[in-house]
């Protein structure tokens, strides 16, 4: 385990929100220290969490609950894994706008190999996962506008259903009737 002065001398060489989370001997989690790109990050300050075990929910919005948990399952595989775990999570601005982050969980062994210590860095994602999110809305909307017809038949499939050119025509544009009438093209 790394002394104090060494958490706070690794936890502020870096530029990124980082944290130092402790593993308790029951095998809860509580918040060690967070350096000030966490702070800012998460919108919390180190003084209010030092110490706090990460299962004290009690005054957690709905939202938060459900992001502390998500925190907490991420711990936990880090632990029983013994090894170093990433994810990407959604979690609430202080706008009550949702913002992404892409974390990683390091482990900190005693000298009998369990995990005392993890530390936990994370980057925000918020703009990449937006544009992802733009992009793939975009792609749909394109798709949407494509209609697939039977190169033999000409019935349209719409829906998973085949029907004709007319009932679709009816279906999906403000036409309440079609009139026939015959193309020069087939007319000769």
């Amino acid at each position: 385990m790394l002394n104090q002065i060494e958490v706070e001398q690794l936890i502020n060489s870096i530029s990124e929100p980082a944290m130092i989370i402790d593993v308790q001997p029951d095998k809860s989690f509580s918040w060690s220290i967070m350096n000030n790109a966490a702070e800012n990050h998460f919108g919390i300050k180190n003084e209010d969490y030092a110490g706090h075990v990460l299962t004290d929910t009690e005054g957690l919005d709905a939202y938060r609950l459900e992001h502390r948990l998500e925190s907490i399952a991420i711990l936990k595989k880090c632990v029983t894994l013994k090894e170093p775990v990433s994810c990407n999570q959604k979690y609430p601005r202080a706008d009550g706008l949702d913002q992404w982050g892409c974390h990683g969980v390091v482990p900190f062994f005693s000298d009998q190999g369990e995990v005392e210590q993890m530390m936990i860095t994370s980057r925000d994602i918020t703009a990449e996962v937006v544009a992802n999110d733009e992009s793939v809305n975009l792609l749909i909307r394109e798709q949407s506008g494509f209609v697939a017809i039977c190169t033999e038949c000409k019935l349209i499939r719409h829906r998973g259903e085949w029907q004709t050119i007319e009932e679709y025509v009816l279906e999906e544009t403000d036409f309440h009737e079609l009139r026939t009438g015959i193309c020069p093209s087939c007319r000769q």
